[in-house]
């Protein structure tokens, strides 16, 4: 089992295309995007990027994202939080504004995870037990971070350049 994990594309379609190239070279089973796809409009041009990804794609709702736009997409659509059970421990995918580096999801517990994006800055971290994981931005990087996407085969986690593919970060979870 292996999943890509991405965030913050803000409407940049380069991203999109440098992102498609890593899903048809590791070809994950799931693509799981933390939101804010868009940048003040631009449903269809991010719509015809996501039908060109064959990997099956999960999106999660970011703080960015009009209703009506992010209902538009050709995606399997959750709205603020969702969580799977992976390997024997609950996995949170969130956009990050509501949980992720001060506020955890009320499932999770002792090693769980939540993954989320909107700091635009990769990380990985654990607090009180649970895993944290930035996962940075694919579109519009803050600081000195570079675009990146994430990893994640359930007990190993990779934070990757999307320019370049050479690890940011890296945690084995336990």
């Amino acid at each position: 089992m292996k999943y890509i994990i991405a965030s913050d594309f803000h409407g940049n379609i380069d991203s999109y295309e440098r992102f498609r190239s890593v899903l048809d070279r590791i070809k994950p089973e799931k693509a799981i995007l933390l939101g804010d796809f868009f940048d003040g409009g631009g449903a269809p041009s991010v719509n015809n990027e996501l039908k060109k990804i064959f990997t099956p794609i999960i999106a999660v709702k970011g703080n960015c994202d009009a209703q009506t736009e992010f209902s538009a997409l050709d995606a399997g659509l959750r709205d603020r939080f969702f969580y799977e059970e992976i390997l024997g421990r609950r996995v949170g995918f969130t956009h990050g504004d509501m949980y992720g580096r001060g506020v955890l999801p009320p499932v999770l517990g002792e090693g769980d995870v939540v993954f989320f994006g909107h700091y635009h800055v990769p990380e990985i971290s654990k607090s009180n037990g649970i895993w944290r994981v930035c996962v940075g931005s694919a579109g519009r990087p803050r600081g000195c971070s570079e675009a990146s996407y994430c990893v994640f085969d359930g007990t190993t986690v990779k934070i990757c350049a999307l320019d370049t593919d050479e690890t940011i970060a890296e945690a084995e979870l336990k």
